[in-house]
């Protein structure tokens, strides 16, 4: 074993010139990835958190429309009028049911535009779907045809809505029971 001072001697008594290496120079790639990371620890991975909150979003918004379909699905089918404002009485406090749990709702920031435009659309076609049920109940089959026609245009651009938001069940249009 040599003692630290029987190196410092053999180095003294070197006869070659000692080896210059030349100095490391700082990779690019390797400071961009230092950065990259120094980045995504002081943002939080913005990026998977963003994801995230888009994915909660969604799972409960489509948890308020399941729910709702699922309920709607067991209301008996109309045959006629009277039976069409009956399951229009039963089916529009359904709705006012969702738009108050999907009110609760906070969208990521980049689905508020959307969601603000199909919670526009959802309000339209609620009151149309009233105004629907007012028709039925009055037996007036100008204002059913009219106000019907009103509910299912605005039934279409709500389900267009509900897709661009990736809303599945949202979309989709529950069939009442036979």
């Amino acid at each position: 074993m040599h003692s630290l001072g029987e190196a410092a001697i053999r180095a003294a008594i070197r006869t070659e010139p000692p080896v210059r290496r030349p100095a490391r120079r700082p990779r690019p790639l390797g400071g961009l990835l230092a950065c990259a990371i120094a980045g995504a620890i002081l943002t939080g991975c913005s990026g998977d958190e963003d994801d995230r909150a888009r994915s909660e979003f969604v799972r409960q918004a489509e948890a308020a429309c399941r729910k709702l379909n699922e309920r709607a699905e067991r209301l008996k089918a109309a045959t006629d009028d009277a039976e069409l404002a009956r399951y229009l009485d039963r089916l529009v406090p359904l709705l006012e049911e969702l738009a108050r749990r999907q009110g609760k709702l906070s969208p990521p920031a980049d689905l508020q535009q959307d969601w603000k435009r199909f919670r526009e659309l959802d309000e339209q076609s609620r009151e149309a779907t009233v105004a629907f049920r007012e028709a039925a109940r009055s037996g007036d089959g100008e204002a059913l045809e009219r106000d019907g026609g009103r509910a299912e245009e605005l039934d279409t651009r709500y389900d267009e809505a509900a897709s661009r938001l990736g809303l599945r069940e949202c979309a989709a249009d529950p069939m009442p029971a036979g």
